[in-house]
């Protein structure tokens, strides 16, 4: 049974990229409003995960309140951390005055820059990473970046939307591996997820104490590669109005 187009990721991308290009001070209210409206639906499984993954957090000594504190803020921030990506895809000024690096970012960028040493960089998915690698292109970092295997429509039509603005995406597979390998192996800079759920690997990380089912592939990369790792995060400062 086909799928209505209305209902299609692909068609919720796209309504997300109009409903983006309104100014502030109409689009933060409507994120806002979207994320009451995600925040409410508990039996969802992006729901589920994320409440198993804040109790994981927090030492498993959060009240029930608080849990839903927590997981309907990170609602809000993602839903504001979306509108802010599409908003300013196409304000490279805008983006420049939002998102700034830390020193030893700052450092880090231009070591990799000479491309004496492959650099790979491990991204956990938090708010404010979209709008941060819109910034780095526009500085002249260029990087290959390792995306969701098999993409739906919707997955592909943000991969397009990044490659556009600098950030070369593609999705991980046989020959996008090797070409990251190749990369890093010629002193560039790649970039993949570092906690995207893969539970048939064999290996179980431990996140925050417990075993966790977190990729491991990465390690795959850096030690025949020689490359150097860091750990990259964005912090979305707490005026939205900036």
């Amino acid at each position: 049974m086909a799928v209505p187009f209305w209902k299609t990721d692909f068609f919720e991308t796209a309504l997300t990229y109009a409903i983006s290009q309104l100014p502030p001070g109409l689009g933060y209210p409507l994120a806002d409003l979207i994320a009451h409206f995600a925040a409410n639906d508990a039996m969802s499984s992006g729901h589920r995960a994320m409440r198993v993954n804040q109790w994981v957090a927090h030492g498993g000594k959060i009240t029930p309140r608080k849990l839903r504190q927590v997981v309907r803020q990170v609602y809000y921030n993602q839903a504001r951390a979306i509108y802010d990506f599409y908003h300013y895809l196409n304000r490279p000024d805008d983006v420049r005055r939002l998102v700034s690096l830390t020193p030893k970012f700052t450092q880090m960028m231009a070591e990799a820059m000479q491309g004496q040493q492959g650099t790979l960089l491990l991204m956990p998915h938090l708010a404010g990473f979209n709008l941060g690698g819109v910034l780095l292109p526009l500085l002249g970092f260029k990087i290959f970046s390792l995306s969701f295997p098999n993409p739906t429509r919707g997955y592909r039509l943000q991969n397009k939307l990044r490659s556009d603005h600098g950030l070369e995406v593609e999705p991980m597979s046989v020959s996008s591996w090797q070409r990251a390998r190749e990369r890093l192996q010629s002193g560039g800079t790649v970039l993949t997820g570092v906690d995207r759920p893969h539970e048939h690997l064999g290996y179980q990380p431990i996140f925050f104490g417990r075993p966790a089912a977190l990729p491991i592939a990465y390690t795959q990369l850096a030690l025949p590669t020689g490359a150097r790792v860091f750990v990259l995060g964005f912090h979305t400062r707490p005026d939205p109005t900036r």
